[in-house]
């Protein structure tokens, strides 16, 4: 839950909050804030944080993206809309009122010019088709060029001889708006199914805050209106059932343009839905001379074939004005089987991509004409080689068992199908070498270090116990020849303390050397999304179980992951947690170069191994000697 949309004024700082956030069967362990689109200038004080602020922001319109995860590892994300204004230095903000509801003559009731607050109101007294209210004067008296136009009626034909409004509220004062204007209103049937609104007389160069807020006394159905611009994917909504929430409203940030339509109704299965008051925020009178726009192409693409397609994302680029942008599109560079699915989008496609690279320009014009450019590259890798890794016959054919410990990567996760996972294709391996191994997976997602110890251990408050089913315990019940244990991250996820997690490895192979039984470990993986605590435990734990299990430790980190701790683009299943079908088989290759096999066919005896011929180092010698 980000919370909901906002409109400051600059100077100020935003305030994001995430704190509505929740999860019915568990905790959230990871917040993640990142900004969508909008301004290039943004500066988080947290970026991990449930609660952060938001400063160095620009005039224009943000969206912001919340991303939790809980501690069995699921993730949500809500994004919230943010709308910056100039503040006083940079305009004069003014406001338009517009009361919707009947006349006096037919029971309703004028919002006072000036109201108690002092506040100038415009009366929209009939909601059938045409020009409702023209020239509207601001809150302070001042003529504007702003007017409300009903293009079709928003009451359908549940009474073609009114005027689509009536008067039955008692609400009272709610926030700024009288109970003049709180006690009638317009009302949306069910039966429109092309109701429609016009605001008219917008400066295109104006960031206009455009507010539907209604409300219906006595009223506990579903009272529900829906509103949206016709280029909208989706629709805003509010319940207007006894709503007396200054902020329970449609909000829609409008600018570039000189009118704006809104699509208008009874969301199902209300009835009826609810407009009390248009409530219309802008700024002007700022800078007039035009500035030039600024195009952002986005961040050099890496993809590695087969995927042959990737995305051009110029949404970034922006205005100073904050008016509407155009943008094109165009390859200047590499080969040109490529295609752009929409040239004139701000977020585009391009498909068929071949080896190489492509250099993109992305054009973006304001409405006064300016341009700025700015260019992309895109490089296709070969594919990564899925072949099988080579390694010398086994040095007996004795039978043995391997049992798998871990968590979603041992369990297969990210791999499609499953019989590509790292797991599998060891199984796989090893059976065409000898035909009577046994490779015995009790990976399960989600598993953390405290749930693969010894049953019995007691872990501290809030950690989990020993999964008896799935722990070292039960994979020595099954007199394995060797245990491979796999836990990435979950526990780093989790914020446990990297001491935690090292006491939790040490009992299980303590565990296994006391049955006589070799452990191999597996290191870390990257992971995104995390903070940099967490990260850091993720780097920690890869050192040291490098450094602790020696020649038992498995890298599962080298090439897959980053500098920074994520996952290579390369290897990214698509989630940021997982490795696709390429880092598993390079997970499959590093326990295949382990030669587990071997070590197992030593310590039982049955290896028949070669002798060692070493006939000395190379020497060069002066003749006569």
């Amino acid at each position: 839950n980000a919370g909901a949309d906002q409109v400051i004024s600059l100077p100020a700082t935003l305030l994001l909050s995430g704190s509505g956030s929740s999860d019915p069967d568990g905790n959230i362990t990871v917040y993640k804030w990142t900004k969508i689109s909008g301004p290039a200038n943004y500066q988080f004080s947290d970026s991990n944080s449930a609660n952060t602020t938001v400063s160095n922001l620009s005039q224009g319109v943000y969206n912001f993206q919340l991303t939790v995860w809980d501690n069995r590892n699921a993730s949500s994300s809500d994004q919230v809309q943010v709308t910056v204004i100039q503040g006083g230095s940079g305009g004069i903000e003014k406001r338009i009122l517009i009361d919707a509801g009947p006349p006096p003559a037919n029971g309703g009731a004028l919002s006072g010019t000036p109201d108690n607050n002092g506040n100038y109101w415009n009366n929209m007294t009939d909601a059938r088709a045409g020009v409702r209210v023209s020239n509207a004067k601001t809150t302070s008296n001042i003529t504007t060029t702003v007017g409300l136009e009903v293009v079709n009626r928003i009451d359908g034909t549940y009474n073609t001889g009114g005027n689509g409004m009536n008067n039955v509220n008692n609400v009272g004062v709610v926030g700024i708006y009288p109970s003049t204007a709180t006690n009638d209103y317009a009302f949306a049937h069910n039966s429109a199914t092309n109701g429609r609104w016009k605001i008219t007389g917008l400066t295109p160069n104006n960031v206009y805050n455009i507010k539907f807020w209604g409300t219906k006394s006595y009223e506990t159905r579903d009272r529900d209106i829906e509103i949206r611009r016709p280029s909208d994917a989706t629709w805003k909504s509010y319940s207007a059932a006894s709503n007396t929430d200054f902020n329970n409203a449609a909000v829609f940030t409008v600018t570039g343009v000189a009118e704006a339509d809104f699509d208008i109704r009874a969301k199902s299965p209300s009835i009826f839905g609810y407009i009390n008051v248009v409530d219309i925020t802008y700024t002007e009178g700022g800078s007039s001379t035009n500035q030039v726009p600024a195009a952002n192409a986005g961040n050099e693409v890496v993809v590695t074939l087969p995927q042959n397609s990737s995305t051009l994302n110029g949404c970034s680029s922006s205005d100073p004005e904050n008016g509407m942008l155009q943008f094109s599109w165009r390859r200047i560079s590499g080969n040109s089987s490529v295609q752009i699915s929409n040239a004139s989008s701000c977020n585009t496609s391009v498909t068929n991509l071949l080896q190489g690279s492509y250099l993109f320009e992305l054009t973006v014009t304001d409405t006064g004409n300016l341009s700025d450019k700015d260019t992309v590259a895109i490089v296709v890798n070969t594919p990564v080689s899925l072949s099988w890794p080579e390694t010398p016959p086994p040095i007996c054919n004795s039978a043995y068992k391997v049992v798998i410990l871990g968590s979603s990567t041992a369990a297969g996760t990210g791999a499609s199908p499953i019989d590509s996972s790292w797991v599998n294709k060891f199984n796989i391996y090893a059976l065409r070498n000898n035909s009577q191994v046994t490779v015995t997976n009790l990976a399960l997602g989600g598993l953390t270090s405290y749930q693969v110890c010894p049953t019995g251990s007691v872990p501290p408050a809030g950690r989990p116990q020993p999964d008896v089913n799935r722990n070292i315990t039960a994979a020595l019940a099954l007199s394995p020849d060797a245990i491979i244990v796999n836990l990435p991250t979950n526990d780093a996820a989790s914020a446990y303390a990297i001491a935690e997690t090292q006491t939790n490895f040490n009992l299980i192979a303590a565990k296994a050397d006391a049955a006589g039984v070799p452990v191999w470990v597996t290191t870390s993986q990257p992971r995104n999304g995390l903070s940099a605590s967490q990260t850091t435990s993720l780097v920690q734990l890869r050192d040291w179980v490098l450094q602790r299990f020696g020649n038992k430790a498995i890298d599962f980190w080298t090439t897959v992951g980053n500098a920074d701790g994520t996952i290579n683009t390369n290897f990214d299943a698509g989630d940021g947690i997982h490795l696709n079908n390429y880092g598993h088989h390079i997970l499959f290759s590093r326990a295949v170069y382990e030669r587990i096999w071997d070590t197992i066919c030593i310590r039982k005896g049955a290896a028949s191994l070669p002798p060692v011929a070493l006939a000395g180092a190379d020497q060069s010698i002066t003749l006569p000697n």
